[in-house]
């Protein structure tokens, strides 16, 4: 069995000293190396197949710099790039990411918390929307957990990263409503538990009474995104014959709504104009490019990222609790059509 590289053998084949060696792999503050010797003892090291002891590093110093992640949600690209977007920042400090995945659970989320903190954890960072329910859950286990969601509880602000989907709904409504002229605008999202309950349901309901627009059936929801067809936008348009506008609850019902259109003769955006919501890579490549609201991905993991340094090292970054989402304007919206629509 191969001997397990140390510390003190990358020093050796590097020629500095042990405590150079410490400081420069342990990502220390106070380590004054040169950015020319920081280079050569990591290269060292990796070509030595050194790998941190987290577990002696926690017994020395009661701490392991690992983060748990726990996420309620993996499916979606949005919750992909969140993880890609905390592995960046937390492993240039040092860290290392360990992924959970509670499917909105409280059961799952309990677990997942305790298996990480058993594990090591310094600290969790929970995604997801975030109930009352689910703040209790980890405040009982724990009080070295931040919280992001696009809920922002009273009481949990110091903890929480919120994004604030209401901007986004509100400027694409404005957009609708003042800039191209629209008077009959619909939701369509994907249905999950707590739809009817999300913020950017709640957004948009605020948005049509703050433009008097009607509110009777405007939101509509589908069990699976396969349930969008030409069918379904042939029923729709008859059931809604004067709606110009659809907003989604996110990308890929936009392009579902897109592509079932298109099939059955209706233009987008010369016959119906849609918005999406997240604004994931695909967005921009469809036909046409989609308008849509980007969720702040990049921002959300930044801020979270200054809050935990905040609570682990002592830190005094200033933090932006509540982030807004911003619509994207592409080619997927047009003034409202001038004649009805043949089916």
């Amino acid at each position: 069995m191969n001997k397990r590289v140390t510390m003190s053998d990358v020093a050796k084949r590097a020629k500095m000293s042990r405590a150079t060696v410490s400081a420069v792999l342990g990502n220390k503050e106070h380590c004054f190396a040169s950015e020319a010797t920081k280079i050569m003892i990591k290269e060292t090291a990796s070509e030595m197949g050194y790998i941190p002891n987290l577990l002696a590093r926690g017994l020395k110093n009661g701490r392991t710099f690992t983060i748990g992640l726990i996420e309620s949600s993996i499916q979606n690209e949005v919750k992909q790039q969140e993880v890609v977007q905390f592995t960046n920042l937390l492993s240039e400090r040092g860290y290392r990411l360990y992924v959970s995945y509670y499917k909105g659970e409280e059961r799952l989320l309990r677990q997942a918390c305790e298996d990480l903190l058993a594990r090591g954890s310094d600290a969790l960072i929970i995604s997801g929307r975030c109930e009352p329910a689910e703040y209790q859950i980890v405040n009982k286990i724990t009080n070295r957990a931040i919280f992001i969601t696009s809920n922002f509880l009273d009481g949990e602000r110091e903890r929480t990263i919120s994004s604030d989907y209401s901007v986004g709904i509100m400027e694409a409504g404005s957009y609708l409503h003042d800039t191209l002229g629209h008077r009959d605008i619909r939701m369509l999202g994907r249905y999950w538990n707590t739809f009817f309950q999300d913020s950017r349901v709640l957004a948009f309901q605020k948005m049509l009474k703050q433009f008097d627009l009607p509110i009777d059936n405007a939101i509509q929801a589908v069990a699976q995104l396969t349930e969008i067809t030409p069918g379904f936008m042939k029923k729709f348009f008859t059931d809604s014959p004067d709606c110009t506008a659809i907003i989604c609850s996110n990308d890929l019902v936009a392009m579902k709504v897109i592509q079932s259109c298109t099939k059955i003769g209706i233009a987008v955006p010369k016959d119906i104009s849609v918005i999406g919501f997240d604004d994931i890579e695909a967005s921009s490549c469809s036909t046409p490019p989609l308008t849509t609201i980007q969720h702040p991905l990049a921002e959300v993991a930044s801020e979270a990222f200054k809050l935990l340094m905040n609570m682990l090292e002592d830190s005094n970054n200033l933090v932006c609790h509540r982030l807004p989402a911003r619509l994207v304007i592409r080619e997927s919206c047009d003034a409202p059509r001038n004649k009805d629509i043949k089916l």
